[in-house]
């Protein structure tokens, strides 16, 4: 009986040490975090992030207010790298199993664009010159740094459109893909064009949950 033999790459957890911690503003609150989320990504996807702390002592009490910085930190050496920056937004308090709780929720510095509007014209322009256009008539403090330019020529007008909403044409018209990074960068490149040599999707340990798989009958109705 014929063999057939393929060779195989598995990825093996590596043994290290993630250090990590939060800050509000230049506090510290890693000692007392009950549960903690943050989410980056594309503009146009949900971001930001949510936090519980354990406020029984009262330690926290009026402590933050809206506006105050937000950092994530964490790596495998010193716990200095930043992962996520945005900003504080909602501040709770709450009564649940474990005593009294300061809810925390902010979002991404991507969401610092979500009150800027835009009033443009373009025509026969490249997609990355208006891009860049619109961020240095309606932004400050963004650069565009990793913004690369596109094959693509297109005419477009926008009446106070939402900023974010005129990133997402200019993505859906050219099939690029737009972030900004933590430095407040705009990051604009083909889609699929960026690869992560350097991480792997590993269970317990870059993938901690998986869920959403399935069908959903909700929404469906047979009508005859």
């Amino acid at each position: 009986m014929a063999e057939i033999s393929m060779p195989q790459f598995i990825w093996i957890a590596p043994d290290r040490t993630i250090k990590w911690t939060v800050k509000i503003g230049t506090t510290d609150i890693r000692d007392d975090i009950l549960s903690a989320s943050f989410s980056s990504g594309l503009v146009g996807e949900e971001l930001g992030c949510e936090i519980e702390l354990d406020n029984n002592s009262e330690a926290y009490t009026g402590m933050f207010s809206q506006g105050n910085d937000v950092f994530f930190y964490m790596d495998f050496s010193d716990g200095t790298k930043v992962q996520f920056k945005g900003i504080l937004e909602k501040i709770e308090n709450k009564i649940n199993s474990n005593g009294f709780i300061l809810g925390l929720k902010g979002t991404h510095l991507t969401g610092l664009l979500l009150n800027v509007t835009v009033i443009a014209e373009f025509t026969n322009a490249e997609v990355s010159s208006i891009l860049k256009s619109i961020i240095d008539t309606n932004l400050t403090g963004f650069t565009y740094t990793n913004v690369q330019t596109t094959p693509t020529t297109i005419s477009i007008k926008w009446n106070n459109k939402p900023f974010l909403d005129c990133v997402i044409d200019l993505m859906r018209l050219s099939d690029y893909d737009c972030y900004i990074d933590n430095n407040k960068d705009f990051n604009f490149f083909p889609k699929n064009s960026r690869t992560n040599n350097d991480e792997a999707v590993i269970w317990d340990d870059s993938l901690l949950e998986l869920k959403n798989f399935g069908t959903d009958s909700v929404d469906v109705r047979n009508k005859i």
